[in-house]
C-alpha cells in the first residue's frame, strides 16, 4: 500500500489512513464490504470510510474520528467498547460522539 499517513495495528488486524484521508483495513477484521457481505478476514486492504484524521486498534474494534469530528466505531462489542450504548458487535462505523476536536 502506498501513500499511508497512519497504521494502527490491533490483534490480527491493521488499520491505515492513507494521505488522502481514506481509511483501509485487513487481516481479521468484521467489516460489511460494498456487496453488503460481512468479512471476517481480509487479505489485501478494504476500503471503511473517508476523511478520517486518526484511528485506533483494539482487540476486534475500531475507533476512527473524521475531518467533521465525528467519531466512529466498529467491531466487536462483548464488553461494550464501542461506547454505543450496547453490547452488539458492529459491522460498520457507527458514530459514537460529535464535536471531537484533535490539535
Amino acid at each position: 500500500m502506498e501513500d499511508v499517513a497512519l497504521a494502527s495495528a490491533g490483534d490480527g488486524h491493521t488499520l491505515a489512513v492513507k494521505i488522502d484521508g481514506t481509511l483501509w483495513a485487513w487481516g481479521y477484521v468484521t467489516i460489511t464490504d460494498q456487496n453488503g457481505e460481512v468479512n471476517f478476514t481480509q487479505y489485501e486492504p478494504i476500503y471503511i470510510m473517508r476523511d478520517v484524521l486518526a484511528m485506533s486498534s483494539g482487540f476486534g474494534h475500531h475507533l476512527a474520528v473524521t475531518k467533521d469530528g465525528i467519531l466512529s466505531a466498529w467491531g466487536w462489542n462483548i464488553f461494550g467498547q464501542l461506547g454505543d450504548g450496547t453490547t452488539i458487535d458492529r459491522n460498520t462505523p457507527v458514530q459514537i460522539m460529535e464535536g471531537i476536536m484533535l490539535p
